[in-house]
C-alpha cells in the first residue's frame, strides 16, 4: 500500500498498473488498492478503465458487504469524471 502511494507520487503509475490489478484480484475488498489502481490508470491516460474499477468496485462492495465505495473513492471518481486534473494529481 504505501509503497505504491510512493511509487505513484513519483510518477510510476504505468509500472504499478499492473502490480495493483493482481493485488486487487488478490484483496477484492481492499478499497485503498482499487483507489490507487484508479489513479495509476487514470495517470496512465486510462480514463475509462479508471472509471470501470470504480464500478466495479461498487459491485463488488455491494454483493459482499452491502456497502457503497467510500468517500475517498467517490471524489476520486467525482474528479475523474470532471477531469479535475488538480486532485487527481495530488491525490
Amino acid at each position: 500500500g504505501s509503497i505504491a502511494q510512493c511509487s505513484l507520487r513519483l510518477g510510476r503509475h504505468r509500472e504499478l498498473v499492473s502490480d495493483l490489478s493482481t493485488w486487487v484480484e488478490e484483496h477484492p475488498l481492499h478499497e485503498t488498492f482499487r483507489e490507487q489502481l484508479m489513479l495509476a490508470l487514470h495517470r496512465s491516460g486510462r480514463r475509462a478503465d479508471a472509471l470501470r474499477v470504480f464500478q466495479s468496485t461498487r459491485s463488488t462492495l455491494r454483493e459482499e458487504l452491502g456497502l457503497e465505495p467510500g468517500e475517498t473513492m467517490r471524489r476520486l471518481q467525482n474528479a475523474i469524471l470532471h477531469e479535475d486534473t488538480g486532485y487527481a494529481i495530488a491525490g
